[in-house]
């Protein structure tokens, strides 16, 4: 059928090789779902019978070609039991299976390659797309001429001193470890974007600088935090600035980290106007990215926030990044995970992140202890995109 991932030739050839290899294990007097016994028994390499055994047990029969071996490994395998007592017409059938699946992939697929790539989308969760994402990555660092090893997003939430239905918000953004593969690279950084979901009945937020020191127009720039940044050129284009890369070196030696940051006074409502309304904050990829992480601490008379919270990605290829449907939602969403221990939290690829916690809680005056966290972490998050945090309105 149209809507199926796989062609129903490719999934019979795909079970036939599962049942044959599952009875050629069996008739040589091992256990299938026991690859070191296997690998024991016929001597061949422990990866190999794990992935056989992975592909043999697996419930869904996407799940079992993603443990597919190569044609040669998986050959290898088959011919290994030739001196064990599994019968000759069990390996020729072994073997006879694994013609057959090659021949449905090449009808219906095209390649291995192929086949794996559409499989990509099997996993949920963090590791949806993981092989293509990679890809993605390697591919637009050349094509772009840049990536970045780390991208940190720090968002806390608080009621607002004055009105407690209102809430602030503080956000310190940033890229760690950027470099540039060419020296013509260019980078255009546009101002984080946070939009609440609520239409509360006030005044606008206004907006303060995080960093005592200087400000980069909207975006907020974080000088404590920056390190080794090139100088920055501004573009104007209608009422929107961009601040683009100056001059830098390639490679390691050019390498930087730019971190921008803002307090957001009365940015929205804790309570929902309408039924089913949320809050959505926006964390733009603007470079390739090897990882992403989100840490969302709220004030914990804001612990409602968390209930049903959720992050999905999508693409801004068709769109102008502040807008979002189902159309360019993309298959990962991964789950939050809740951070036990604020007074430990750290990041493994940014060394300061101590640093700028502390320096957001005393720019905005808050304690960390009133506070309770989630974590979203991507590895190779799609370039370009957009990474939505969403929390559900409390009802009034």
């Amino acid at each position: 059928m149209v809507n199926k991932l796989l062609h129903e030739e490719v999934q019979r050839a795909a079970e036939q090789l599962r049942a044959t290899l599952r009875d050629l294990i069996l008739a040589a007097g091992c256990e299938p779902l026991k690859p070191q016994a296997v690998h024991r028994h016929i001597g061949v390499d422990r990866v190999l019978c794990w992935k056989v055994s992975r592909m043999v047990r697996a419930e869904r029969i996407e799940e079992a070609l993603l443990q597919l071996p190569g044609e040669e490994a998986l050959g290898i395998f088959i011919t290994a039991f030739a001196p064990t007592t599994a019968p000759s017409d069990k390996i020729e059938g072994a073997r006879a299976a694994a013609v057959g699946l090659n021949a449905a992939i090449a009808a219906h697929v095209g390649d291995r390659r192929t086949l794996q790539l559409m499989l990509d989308s099997v996993p949920g969760g963090q590791d949806a797309l993981a092989q293509s994402r990679k890809l993605l990555f390697r591919g637009a660092s050349g094509l772009w001429g840049i990536q970045a090893k780390e991208r940190v997003q720090l968002l806390m939430l608080a009621p607002n001193p004055d009105n407690p239905e209102l809430v602030d918000a503080a956000t310190a953004t940033g890229w760690v470890h950027v470099q540039r593969m060419r020296p013509d690279a260019r980078w255009r950084m546009v101002r984080h974007d946070v939009r609440p979901g609520g239409t509360p009945d006030h005044v606008g937020p206004s907006s303060e600088q995080l960093s005592a020191s200087g400000s980069l127009g909207q975006s907020m720039l974080l000088p404590e935090f920056c390190e080794d940044l090139p100088p920055l050129i501004t573009h104007m284009e209608g009422s929107t600035t961009f601040y683009e890369l100056g001059p830098s070196a390639t490679g390691r030696v050019g390498a930087f980290s730019l971190f921008l940051g803002q307090i957001q006074r009365g940015l929205g409502s804790r309570y929902a106007v309408k039924k089913g309304e949320a809050a959505e904050f926006n964390i733009n990829i603007l470079a390739p990215n090897e990882h992403l992480t989100l840490d969302v601490l709220v004030h914990r008379s804001l612990a409602k926030l968390f209930e049903g919270a959720s992050m999905s990605l999508y693409s801004a290829a068709f769109n102008d990044g502040r807008q979002f449907s189902d159309f360019e939602r993309l298959g990962l969403e991964p789950e939050g995970v809740e951070l036990e221990n604020l007074d430990a939290l750290e990041n493994r690829n940014y060394p300061r992140y101590r640093e700028l916690l502390n320096f957001t809680l005393q720019r905005t005056g808050w304690q960390l202890d009133d506070f309770i966290g989630l974590r979203f972490e991507v590895d190779y998050p799609p370039f370009p995109s957009v990474a939505q945090f969403r929390a559900p309105l409390e009802e009034s």
